[in-house]
């Protein structure tokens, strides 16, 4: 968007003990519409495997490592209502997600090892699939005095 100053500011919160950190993107705009996109993305390694769920609002990659370093998962999942495309470039899969009114982006990033805990794609995939379901149906506590 040509003449539109847009600035970002970013929040990370690093979960000890788990696969994925939870990333915030605050935009401002100033002399211009609000409608944005955001692109988030994963870098190409050497001959990965990719993966998307639009149901999951998952990106998923799998790569070997240089010699016996083992294989490489990474994902980024956000919330499918905000979820636009998926999407490449030449170092990068990306993801897009529009900016919501509030414009707040937040999204989960993460990776897993073949040598610590997930021997193998499917390890991976699954646990993707069932960090994404938790996030869409978040834990509620109800507290009351009796």
């Amino acid at each position: 968007m040509l003449g539109v100053r847009v600035s970002e500011v970013k929040r990370i919160t690093l979960d000890a003990g788990q696969n994925f950190d939870r990333f915030e993107s605050h935009y401002r705009t100033e002399n211009g519409p609000r409608e944005l996109t955001d692109a988030i993305g994963i870098r190409k390694g050497p001959n990965p495997s990719i993966s998307t769920s639009r149901e999951q609002g998952s990106l998923r990659t799998w790569e070997t490592l240089p010699g016996d370093a083992g294989q490489l998962g990474q994902a980024v999942i956000l919330d499918p209502a905000d979820l636009v495309a998926f999407t490449e470039d030449k170092s990068n899969f990306l993801v897009t997600a529009k900016v919501p009114a509030d414009e707040v982006v937040a999204y989960y990033a993460g990776f897993g090892w073949s040598k610590n805990g997930f021997p193998k794609v499917e390890d991976w995939d699954r646990y993707v699939a069932q960090y994404a379901a938790r996030l869409r149906s978040p834990l509620e506590i109800t507290l009351s005095a009796q």
